[in-house]
């Protein structure tokens, strides 16, 4: 098992989105062939190669059975190390952690953070107002420190 950890949040095919596009193709020997119809990036978005532990998995059963999914099995999740089960932590799974730039982060989080609350009808949140509360820590990730 490889757990892929990410501090982004950004929906452009860039980041760790194309992270989730390539490491499945990496691994999948059938999509390094010269044979596009193999390609798994051709049939399913990086986000379906790439699992969700939080969102796709566990949000509607807190035990699922993975034993569909073929090995090496593959995932993603946004919790940090420290709060990930000890199950995980001293199991053999592979842990590949991603970070970014606070800058960049910062950004990417203000961008998903206003088009959640514009869909809701709330006015954005103001720039200055979400860099203030980003260097104070007061965001749903906690200090970006920690991650690092």
């Amino acid at each position: 098992m490889v757990l892929f950890r990410s501090l982004q949040l950004g929906r452009l095919l860039t980041g760790t989105t194309w992270l989730k596009a390539i490491i499945p193709t990496i691994m999948n020997p059938m999509g390094r062939m010269n044979d596009d119809n193999n390609d798994p990036l051709l049939k399913r978005h990086p986000n379906e190669l790439m699992p969700s532990l939080e969102v796709q998995l566990f949000k509607e059963n807190p035990n699922p059975d993975l034993s569909y999914m073929p090995s090496p099995r593959i995932f993603r999740t946004h919790v940090p190390y420290p709060m990930l089960p000890e199950s995980v932590k001293n199991s053999a799974c592979k842990i590949v952690y991603i970070t970014r730039d606070p800058k960049d982060m910062f950004v990417s989080l203000w961008h998903c953070l206003n088009s959640l609350v514009t869909t809701q009808g709330n006015d954005p949140w103001p720039m200055d107002e979400a860099f203030d509360s980003f260097c104070r820590v007061v965001h749903v990730f906690g200090p970006f420190h920690d991650h690092v």
